[in-house]
């Protein structure tokens, strides 16, 4: 393939992959791994990405939910040397070895739950956490934010919020893990 596949082409299909046991690895790259996902050039994918070892997540006494996918797949796939897990690979068709694939990310969104466990007695927002539910929850400067995860989230979910105009000073952390 000798064409910039952003030049060859403009709107493609758009794809899903999801994570889940049959779709990640854990712990290691390699390029032997069979495709989870073919596309073509010019195509595009939402990629569902999980984050998170057995012995990082929360207490069950908290209440918090682990998405179900990342309990199957703490369960079901092999890890290795690494912490990281992977989603993926994805293969481009016409592709071959030592040709330059243009990426461009598009957009991300934060998958963190928002709320407690569904057989809690909480009242709050439920559902996935994006910039769209944050913005909508977070308007006003004065708010107080309380973020509690893994180091992962904790590191990042400020960030987040200073851009959505929250001061550091009203932001709390609590890091578990």
């Amino acid at each position: 393939m000798n064409v910039s596949p952003a030049k060859q082409a403009t709107a493609g299909k758009t794809h899903i992959l999801r994570s889940g046991p049959d779709t990640v690895h854990w712990g290691y790259l390699d390029g032997g791994l069979k495709p989870a996902l073919t596309i073509d050039a010019g195509d595009r994918v939402v990629i569902e990405c999980v984050s998170g070892n057995p012995e990082w997540m929360p207490p069950s006494a908290t209440s918090f939910e682990v998405l179900p996918e990342l309990r199957n797949i703490h369960q079901q796939v092999k890890r290795g040397t690494g912490n990281h897990i992977f989603t993926g690979p994805i293969f481009v068709r016409g592709a071959a070895v030592g040709d330059v694939l243009e990426v461009r990310i598009c957009d991300i969104e934060l998958r963190q739950t928002v709320t407690r466990a569904s057989d809690s007695d909480w009242t709050g927002s439920r559902g996935r956490l994006n910039r769209a539910a944050l913005e909508e929850l977070v308007h006003d400067p004065a708010t107080l934010c309380f973020v509690c995860g893994p180091p992962s989230l904790v590191d990042e979910m400020p960030k987040v919020l200073a851009a959505l105009g929250i001061p550091r000073t009203r932001i709390r952390v609590e890091e578990w893990g």
